[in-house]
């Protein structure tokens, strides 16, 4: 799963009653969000008090108030029925609706993971994130929605552009001194799009840059624990893409140095100590070695939580090194099916779709 599917998959099902703000310093604002721009997000206060919070102080927006219809959309989304959670999105979108703008973003995101499979719902992505932008040029979510209007370029064969759009909206949050994780957030995008279309070189060079800027940000004493904790998150994602570009670039031999001598750290993320893991696993079969990378492979899958783009990776190695040994002592197709049923749309899971289909 992608870096940005996964971001649009984030929103929780059970969600509170009230819209929260999460700040910079860690503090949360519960109320009704009454408005969201890049300069300013106002909060009605349960006591009929309304406060504004600039958006230089803010680390995440959530919504918790939702309407029937928008609660319906996420529930079918969370069920990949794309179809029904268009449809429910849609039902939101009239005029004056509170969280119409929200309504209108989830539609465009859920268009761009249907996307994934089918073309013309990427291309229908596009076209709905640009009349979004058009819309709600201010917006508090621009920096979100003009991330998944590049991914939804670059699927549609505008990888350059994409690239150019990812740029312009790390500019933005730098001009708009926005809090530091959405500039990183739009390189770390950036550099995600450049490694899935083939350009590992661009993006090895510029996932270094970001873990370096990430880990200085982390050691800042200003740096407050709320924000630190989500930079180690980000900095977890730039560590396992660049161990990516590092193998398309350079070779298994070099990724293989590279997860080592991560390993060898202290305080390494379980995401990250996963990820090398499956990194020594593939060196060990590239060796001759598939029974050793077939249980390190099925050590990730049963010891060690990670998000769902390392645990599909690490699901569709096991399945392919699982065949090469005469399906022992777990048949493959056992893996590609958990990989289907569990990661559909994740990058790993349609091979997999495709590996049962064909």
């Amino acid at each position: 799963m992608t870096l940005l599917c996964a971001f649009f998959l984030a929103t929780p099902m059970a969600l509170p009653q009230e819209d929260t703000l999460t700040l910079i310093d860690g503090k949360l604002v519960s109320g009704k969000i009454t408005e969201a721009t890049l300069e300013k997000v106002q909060v009605n206060k349960p006591n009929g008090d309304k406060k504004e919070y600039s958006s230089q102080s803010i680390l995440f927006a959530r919504f918790g108030s939702l309407s029937s219809g928008m609660n319906k959309g996420e529930e079918f989304l969370s069920k990949f029925d794309f179809a029904n959670a268009v449809a429910s999105f849609s039902s939101e979108e009239s005029q004056g609706h509170r969280l119409e703008y929200w309504a209108r973003l989830r539609k465009a995101e859920t268009l761009s993971i249907w996307g994934k499979i089918d073309l013309g719902q990427s291309r229908k992505a596009e076209s709905a994130f640009r009349d979004w932008l058009a819309r709600y040029p201010d917006n508090f979510f621009v920096p979100r929605a003009r991330q998944g209007l590049a991914f939804a370029m670059a699927r549609n064969g505008q990888v350059d552009e994409a690239a150019k759009e990812l740029e312009a909206v790390a500019a933005l949050a730098f001009d708009k001194s926005l809090p530091p994780h959405v500039e990183i957030q739009a390189r770390l995008a950036r550099c995600e799009v450049r490694l899935l279309h083939g350009q590992p070189g661009v993006a090895k060079t510029r996932l270094e840059d970001i873990v370096t800027k990430i880990e200085n940000a982390t050691q800042d004493r200003s740096t407050s624990s709320a924000l630190k904790s989500h930079l180690e998150r980000m900095k977890s994602q730039a560590q396992v893409a660049l161990g990516d570009s590092i193998e398309l670039k350079d070779g298994m031999a070099a990724s293989q140095r590279y997860w080592e001598n991560l390993l060898s750290k202290a305080n390494l993320s379980m995401e990250v100590r996963a990820a090398a893991t499956i990194g020594l696993a593939r060196a060990a079969n590239s060796s001759g070695q598939a029974r050793e990378s077939q249980i390190l492979l099925a050590k990730v899958v049963a010891t060690m939580p990670a998000s769902p783009k390392v645990t599909s990776k690490a699901l569709w190695f096991l399945a392919e090194i699982s065949a090469e040994l005469g399906d022992s002592p777990i048949p493959s197709k056992t893996y590609y099916q958990r990989l289907v049923d569990d990661y559909p749309f994740s990058s790993w899971g349609i091979l997999a779709q495709k590996r049962l289909s064909g």
